[in-house]
């Protein structure tokens, strides 16, 4: 009997996903200003408002995210409290390592706090950050904004293509049309782009194209891998399929242009189609079979000639 290992992102917050946090510097609530302190007044501010922690396994601890509380007046901030959690999963975090406590902060003075994440469940996870003074206020990161296990997605398009789709930016042009008006794609209110690189006129890298949370889920919410920033993607056994279109259904065909070698680096310029931009025989294109995930011929199979219309793109969210 094959154990499967669920995975889950972690998104952390501070205040009010490799897990993320985001947290925004809180200004001093017991100041009553917006502007700058005025003399003699302390200030307390928290840096980084936000964090994303990236994908973290189910019940795992992630490296601690370090937080730093600061005293931007030029007063002592006193009466202050230990650093507190709270958001919408502060269960799924811990202050691993608290250097502020009940501790006073002078002029210009700071302390840093070291959070760790651990998801109990799967899914995003979030929480906020905060500390309070009696004189000096209170800081706190951005709402919900440190974060664990923020999920990507990834479809292939419905529609077939040639070699010219107006270079990179046209194809992320065409994921960005089908994604917003997908059935399945457009309740996900995302950020659409090709996973495609180019060799022509500069080295465009498809691994590089994205800032990778994790983990990368298929339309039926499987997951295709917890940790899409390492190549070449791992499968996690759940039996994801990423051929499916923004509809639900089925590619139009069996392959997808990527320019691409399994490590999502660019195969050349012998192999993107003059940048994405013929459709003539002059000029050949890298591609992928969309049924054979996870196996390395799902992004790099074979070349072809860049005026046969059989093939569609990989779309990840942003």
């Amino acid at each position: 009997m094959t154990k499967t290992i669920e995975w889950i992102s972690v998104l952390g917050l501070v205040g009010c996903g490799q897990v993320a946090a985001h947290l925004d510097a809180g200004n001093g609530s017991g100041s009553g200003s917006d502007g700058p302190p005025s003399s003699g007044q302390p200030m307390l501010a928290v840096s980084p408002m936000t964090h994303e922690f990236g994908p973290v396994a189910l019940s795992a601890t992630s490296a601690a995210a370090t937080f730093t509380f600061t005293n931007t007046g030029d007063g002592p901030a006193t009466g202050c409290s230990a650093p507190a959690k709270a958001g919408t999963n502060p269960d799924d975090f811990t202050i691993a390592a608290d250097g502020c406590g009940t501790s006073d902060l002078a002029a210009g003075g700071s302390c840093t706090v070291m959070v760790t994440a651990h998801p109990s469940l799967k899914g995003i996870r979030t929480m906020t950050l905060s500390r309070t003074c009696t004189t000096g206020g209170t800081a706190m990161t951005t709402d919900n904004a440190v974060v664990v296990n923020r999920p990507m997605y990834i479809f292939i398009t419905q529609a077939s293509y040639n070699g010219n789709l107006g270079g990179i930016a046209g194809a992320d042009g065409l994921c960005q049309l089908a994604g917003t008006s997908g059935s399945l794609t457009a309740p996900l209110n995302k950020t659409w782009k090709a996973l495609l690189s180019k060799g022509t006129g500069g080295t465009i890298n498809a691994k590089e194209r994205f800032v990778w949370t994790g983990p990368m889920l298929d339309l039926t919410g499987k997951t295709v891998t917890q940790d899409p920033s390492t190549w070449p993607w791992v499968n996690a056994g759940e039996g994801s399929i990423i051929g499916v279109n923004q509809n639900g259904g089925g590619p139009g065909n069996s392959y997808v242009w990527s320019g691409s070698t399994i490590n999502g680096l660019s195969k050349g310029a012998t192999q993107d189609c003059n940048g994405w931009t013929s459709d003539t025989q002059s000029y050949s294109g890298w591609s992928g079979e969309t049924s054979t995930f996870p196996n390395n011929t799902w992004f790099d199979s074979f070349g072809t000639l860049c005026a046969d219309m059989f093939y569609g793109l990989y779309c990840v969210s942003q």
